[in-house]
């Protein structure tokens, strides 16, 4: 349940890089046997980060280039209750995949968890910007405060408060910023565009379902995320949509390609 209430507010990716290694780590400290801990991880972060644009980046994507008008309340509207749903079915299928797990928990190595932060400050900074991030993307959604608070406009803000107030640590917080996955993001971008202007994407529309129905998007992003990745995939269809006449006002088709392709994701 934790990590699906994660995934709501943070990124799916962000969580499972950070639970991974604490779980491998119980393999030393517990000796148990940690993958259905793993796949727990793995379903968790793919269920809970569906519901928000927040939960991952292709929700982002889809919120952000769609036009949808307050794509926080149509995400949550529409994606919570099969969120809530998938989240209450998952835990007895783990069950039932790992009956015969019955490993003996011994804790070889105890440690209180305030002994593990190693920047007490830092850390209560970020979760207290974080509880603040979370009702203010609505509010920003529900009253159209202003054009320049948008989602990324508040992390970006929220992201810049704690590397001012990180101190002597700031050295280590830009050093730890994934640098890789945003220069991936803005080669996908260029990628994507080039797609569109070629007409790539309008070549590859006549071999799999329109996207102009809640079944045709579901079976494109099943299919053709497990070829290209879901990221790719999302930021090549929406172009693609759109020209087909996919208006922001439709909501059902956009949530509908946000959730083909988050549920992609859990089986590769």
């Amino acid at each position: 349940m934790d990590y699906q209430l994660l995934s709501l507010a943070l990124s799916n990716d962000g969580i499972a890089g950070s639970f991974t290694p604490v779980i491998v780590s119980m393999r030393r400290q517990a000796r148990i046997n940690i993958k259905p801990l793993l796949y727990a991880l793995a379903f968790g972060v793919t269920i809970g980060s569906v519901a928000l644009p927040v939960g991952n980046p292709q929700n982002l994507l889809i919120a952000l280039e769609s036009g949808m008008p307050k794509p926080f309340i149509v995400f949550a509207l529409y994606l919570l209750p099969p969120t809530i749903i998938n989240v209450l079915v998952t835990y007895p299928l783990l069950l039932l995949l790992f009956h015969n797990n019955s490993d003996d928990v011994v804790i070889e190595e105890a440690r209180r968890p305030e002994e593990l932060l190693i920047n007490r400050r830092l850390a209560y900074t970020a979760i207290t910007i974080l509880l603040i991030l979370i009702p203010l993307y609505f509010i920003t959604d529900i009253f159209n405060v202003s054009p320049y608070l948008t989602p990324v406009t508040l992390t970006f803000m929220g992201a810049s408060i704690i590397y001012l107030l990180s101190g002597s640590d700031r050295r280590n917080v830009a050093h730890n910023v994934d640098w890789t996955t945003i220069l991936f993001f803005i080669g996908l971008f260029i990628v994507s565009e080039g797609a569109l202007e070629s007409g790539v994407l309008s070549a590859l529309a006549h071999y799999l379902p329109q996207p102009t129905t809640l079944l045709g998007v579901f079976i494109s992003g099943l299919l053709l995320s497990q070829v290209i990745s879901n990221v790719p995939m999302v930021a090549l269809y929406i172009p693609l949509m759109r020209e087909l006449g996919i208006s922001p006002s439709n909501f059902i088709i956009w949530v509908g390609l946000a959730a083909s392709s988050t549920i992609a994701g859990t089986s590769r």
